[in-house]
């Protein structure tokens, strides 16, 4: 039957552009994420702009019509971003206290918000199924995919106000777990060592 295949056929092709919209719109985001990740990360840490896997990349000013990284950036805030790699182990994210506006928007590979850091402490960014202990004072937060995108945004308050800024940008913290684990426990080693010599 002609007019019978010619239905079928309809369907299939139907069904094919579905599956393949569908595709696109699962897809196209990790592939968007992706290139804007190579391009902010593509550096040896002496550009400008960018700064390699794991490391902040601080905003020294306000983005202004120049700023091309993402679209619409507010501009009364100054921005601290860093991609992270938390496939291995959990990174921790030292967040200081600050007597301004200023929190971490932590975007899954697809640019979903998975969490919003808006209180100042150190904070554990893992995956799901990571298992391990955490130090105390740490909290602990899951997300969906290893690549994440943090997005700091510090408020300023006119140019004059930039030095404080760039004090809270200097106490933000960036580092793996284990090496914050090694970086407390030298801490309190030091302190330990301190009192007894008092």
């Amino acid at each position: 039957d002609v007019l019978g295949s010619r239905g079928l056929g309809d369907v299939y092709k139907r069904q094919v552009w579905e599956m393949v919209s569908e595709a696109y719109i699962y897809a196209f985001p990790l592939v968007l994420t992706d290139a804007t990740k190579t391009l902010s990360t593509n550096t040896d840490g002496t550009m400008t702009g960018r700064a390699p896997i794991n490391q902040f990349n601080h905003a020294k000013k306000l983005a202004d019509a120049s700023f091309r990284t993402v679209v619409t950036p507010n501009v009364d805030t100054v921005y601290s971003q860093a991609w992270l790699d938390i496939s291995t182990e959990p990174m921790v994210y030292v967040l200081p206290e600050t007597d301004r506006f200023c929190n971490v928007q932590l975007l899954d590979a697809w640019t979903n918000t998975a969490a919003v850091l808006d209180k100042a402490g150190a904070y554990a960014i893992a995956l799901p199924g990571w298992e391990g202990e955490l130090p105390d004072g740490v909290t602990r937060v899951d997300v969906p995919t290893a690549t994440m995108w943090s997005i700091t945004r510090t408020v300023l308050s006119g140019n004059e106000d930039l030095p404080n800024v760039y004090a809270i940008q200097e106490q933000m913290q960036l580092l793996p777990l284990s090496a914050y684990v090694q970086a407390v426990s030298y801490t309190h080693l030091r302190a330990h060592e301190t009192l007894r010599h008092l």
